[in-house]
């Protein structure tokens, strides 16, 4: 860790100090700004069995996952492995409560799901689809998401 933010800060340093961001960077920060109200957390409640002294039990239980707002009326593009056997779904923006939402498709195979927020506010962001037909290798992929609840994380890669 010590090593990574001594290159961050390297690098900062090779750019110059508050020259502002570096074209890439710029990109980047625009890149967040355009869809950090549409990547929401995803919050998924119910009961897992418990095994203890040779007794099974329900427990509560609480996955946590990313969404993406990709229409107006509420619908939420997310991984199926984070809603499979949710009891209760709730949506959050940052710190903002977005709603209760139910599922409305669901594909294991390929872990993929659909859910509707049962409330949708009137202001809610929809992300802008792109087309992966497009995407040559060698580009640049950005991830914006919630990992494991590390709400509003960017990864980036080739």
């Amino acid at each position: 860790m010590a090593a990574a933010a001594a290159l961050l800060v390297g690098c900062r340093i090779a750019v110059g100090a508050g020259a502002g961001p570096v074209p890439e960077e710029a990109r980047r920060v625009a890149l967040v700004a355009t869809l950090e109200r549409s990547v929401v957390l995803v919050i998924a409640e119910g009961k897992s069995v418990s095994h203890a002294r040779d007794r099974l039990s329900l427990e509560p239980a609480e996955s946590l996952g990313t969404g993406l707002v990709i229409s107006a009326d509420g619908l939420i593009l997310t991984a199926a492995h984070v809603v499979e056997e949710a009891q209760r779904i709730r949506v959050k923006v940052g710190e903002t409560e977005l709603g209760a939402a139910r599922t409305v498709f669901a594909d294991e195979e390929a872990d993929i799901a659909l859910l509707r927020l049962q409330e949708p506010p009137s202001a809610l962001q929809v992300a802008t689809l792109g087309d992966s037909d497009g995407v040559r290798k060698g580009e640049t992929v950005y991830v914006i998401g919630n990992p494991v609840g590390l709400e509003r994380s960017l990864s980036m890669g080739v």
